[in-house]
């Protein structure tokens, strides 16, 4: 039989032919697996960094839930009510409530606050306790708030821890309750007579 060299170069084109076929679906399968894999790492590392987001929220707000304190009305005071005395019950008290910025001591604004609740009338430094007995609410922070005298931790009305006195001397804000420190003044619960002196200087 004679030699077909056409028939050979032809067969040669075809399996060249079917080769690069072969290699460009061997590519295309590749490029396919790698855009797989990169999606799949993206989706993963979207959902590590939602998880993250989602647990930084929450704990978030699981903290300031923990941490309410005056501003809220949610601030926890342990200690016991007045022999007698019941949540709920109507109570009508009158601490007295000095307030001393750099030696010199500031007036209360009267006939300020809701009434019923915490007030000032005439009288001061009498303050008037009159609602009903809830231990969240009767805390000096509260009643600064009421009678509407900025004041929280280290923040006694235009001065905060720090600020400097006419005397030249750096002011702190401290509270006395019948003459004892108090050092988480903002919830210092409140008490029918008692003496409370709170002083930045």
């Amino acid at each position: 039989m004679p030699f077909d060299d056409k028939k050979d170069e032809t067969q040669e084109q075809s399996d060249e032919q079917r080769k690069k076929e072969w290699e460009m679906k061997l590519e295309t399968e590749k490029k396919a697996r790698e855009q797989v894999k990169g999606k799949s790492k993206m989706f993963f590392y979207t959902g590590v960094a939602a998880a993250v987001v989602i647990v930084l929220v929450g704990g978030y707000f699981a903290m300031g839930f923990l941490s309410q304190g005056t501003a809220s009305g949610a601030a926890v005071n342990t200690s016991p009510p007045p022999a007698g005395v019941n949540i709920g019950d109507p109570i009508h008290w009158h601490p007295l409530l000095y307030v001393n910025v750099c030696g010199k001591p500031y007036q209360l604004p009267p006939e300020s606050g809701p009434m019923p609740g915490i007030h000032t009338h005439a009288d001061m430094p009498n303050i008037h306790l009159e609602t009903t007995y809830d231990p969240a609410k009767l805390i000096l922070g509260e009643a600064m708030k009421d009678i509407g005298l900025k004041f929280d931790k280290g923040v006694l009305l235009n001065k905060k821890d720090g600020d400097v006195c006419p005397s030249g001397n750096a002011g702190k804000v401290t509270v006395k309750s019948d003459g004892k420190l108090v050092e988480d003044y903002t919830n210092l619960p409140l008490r029918d007579g008692q003496e409370i002196k709170v002083d930045f200087g």
